[in-house]
This record gives C-alpha cells, sequence and structure tokens, in this order.
C-alpha cells in the first residue's frame, strides 16, 4: 500500500508515507490528503461522508443560486512559517479562571494608573488652592517675630530706665566688659545664681556701690529689688557687692554675724577688704582674717 501510486491533494507523495495513517482519500474526487494539512488530528468517524476542501468549495456553489464565483482556495501551500526574529505569539487562556485572572490584572494596572493621576491631579489643586493662604501665614509669622523682638527691645529699654531711674545712676553698655553666672556655694539653695560683672573701671563700680547703697539707705522700706529691673511677681531683694574670693566670702559672712551679735551698725567691702563700724563716727575696724573678728567686741 505504501508504494501505490496514489493522486494527492495537497501535494505529492515522494516518500511512500502511510496514506491509512497519515492521510485522508476523498471518496467523491479520490484524492488523498494529509491529516496535518487538513487540520486534523484524528480521521473523522465516517470516513465515506467526508469531503476534501475543494470539494465541499465546489458543492457549495453548486447549490448557490447567484453566480458569485467562489474562492479557489490553494492546496499546495502549507502553514505560514513565523518571521525569524519576531516574537512569538501570545499563549491564550486555558480555561476560563486564567480569563478570570488577566482580566483582574489589566483592571488592576488601569485603576492604579488612574489612582495615581486622581491624587497627582488633587495635590497639585490643593497647592495651587492653599498658596496664597501660605503667604498670607508667613506674612503673619514674620509680622509676630518682628512685633517679639520689638518687644523684647522696648522690655530691655524699660528695665535700663528703671534701674536707672531707680538708683539715679546711668550705667552703658560700653561700660561692661564682661559678666558671667557663677556655681552656687550650697547647690541645695533655690536662689539664683549669682552674676559677676567686670566694669571698665573702679571708679565705674565704687560709683554703682554707692548708688545702690545710697539708695537702700534712703528707702529702707523699699529696697533694691527685682522689681525695680522690671520682673513682675513675687519681690526679690538684689544685692550689689563687690565680688570675693571664697575665702574672703566666708570671712565676710562671719563678720556680719559677728557684728550682728555685738550690734555693730555697719559691715561693708572696699576694694575686697573686709570693715566693719560700730556707730556713726566710731572707729572702722579691718577684718583681715579670723583672729581679726576678735576685735568685734
Amino acid at each position: 500500500m505504501a508504494s501505490e501510486a496514489v493522486q494527492w491533494g495537497c501535494c505529492i507523495n515522494k516518500h511512500g508515507i502511510d496514506i491509512e495513517e497519515k492521510s485522508l482519500k476523498c471518496p467523491t474526487c479520490g484524492k488523498y490528503y494529509h491529516c496535518a494539512y487538513i487540520s486534523l488530528k484524528k480521521p473523522p468517524n465516517d470516513i465515506n461522508t467526508w469531503k476534501c476542501p475543494s470539494c465541499k468549495s465546489s458543492s457549495s456553489k453548486a447549490y448557490r443560486n447567484d453566480s458569485i464565483p467562489i474562492r479557489n482556495v490553494s492546496t499546495s501551500r502549507g502553514s505560514k512559517r513565523q518571521v525569524a526574529g519576531s516574537p512569538s505569539p501570545p499563549s491564550l487562556p486555558n480555561d476560563i479562571n486564567d480569563i478570570h485572572v488577566v482580566i483582574r490584572e489589566i483592571i488592576q494596572e488601569e485603576f492604579s494608573g488612574m489612582l495615581v493621576k486622581m491624587n497627582e491631579t488633587i495635590i497639585s489643586t490643593i497647592n495651587q488652592e492653599l498658596e496664597p493662604q501660605k503667604k498670607e501665614m508667613q506674612g503673619i509669622r514674620d509680622s509676630i517675630s518682628f512685633m517679639n523682638d520689638k518687644f523684647e527691645d522696648i522690655k530691655k529699654e524699660q528695665q535700663s530706665s528703671n534701674k536707672r531711674e531707680t538708683l539715679n545712676y546711668e550705667i552703658n553698655d560700653k561700660d561692661i566688659l564682661h559678666c558671667t553666672r557663677i556655681a552656687k556655694t550650697n547647690p541645695s539653695s533655690t536662689r539664683p545664681r549669682s552674676i559677676v560683672v567686670q566694669l571698665a573701671s573702679t571708679r565705674l563700680r565704687d560709683q554703682l556701690l554707692a548708688a545702690v547703697v545710697n539708695y537702700n539707705r534712703i528707702n529702707p522700706q523699699k529696697k533694691l529689688n527685682s522689681s525695680h529691673l522690671g520682673y513682675a511677681g513675687l519681690k526679690s531683694p538684689v544685692y550689689v557687692v563687690e565680688h570675693l574670693s571664697p575665702n574672703n566670702k566666708a570671712l565676710h559672712a562671719a563678720a556680719r554675724i559677728k557684728a550682728k551679735e555685738m550690734n555693730y551698725k555697719y559691715v561693708w567691702v572696699r576694694n575686697g577688704k573686709i570693715f566693719v563700724r560700730k556707730s556713726e563716727g566710731a572707729e572702722l575696724i579691718q577684718i583681715r582674717n579670723k583672729n581679726s573678728l576678735s576685735k568685734i567686741i
């Protein structure tokens, strides 16, 4: 059977292909066709009624009432070859679940893109609408900062004016060489740390000390306090004295205690030296060390 010469409708069988397994015979024209050419995976159930593509075309034309020619189907051309380098055609989904997954992914991608565009549009619109408010708020902040600076300047000027009017003594910024706070002798004390001020000359120092002493003598019920410096609230006394070394500071405290016990009226410091006097016109006593405390009698 394989060597029998047969007439092929799709090609010329030069290799003796098995007719029964690889091809079909059209009962109408008697030609053989390869199953691969006519896209048949297996022979049809009724081979006697099967027709080749050419016979099907001829039958359709015979039964038509018009004379429109039927396109001639070439039987010599096989399946198209894929162009070299061209991308392979996309594979179709196997079942309905794959289709659902593909549709869902497409919708998610489109929706994500829409959300991004909507967010950008909304943010841009809001920024444009809020731009005037932002400028207005910045102007308000600048005005508040300017008023705060002016208030601080006025406050400092007022404090300086109060101090100058209270003591009847004026001191300028150029007269102050340096100022700083020092550590407390007793860390548990609630009193603020002392401030040490270095003035430009001893003359200025003596004048300031004399002005404070004079004011406290004239106003014994309203001695120099925090209200005179422009601080509201509880009035705290302000002491203006010469800065002493730790040893002299302890000696000064001991001298004040002893003078109070012996009813001495005056205790003061001048040029780092400690003096006491029992009454107006009495002889002054210099306290040089602890042994000098015995002179206070």
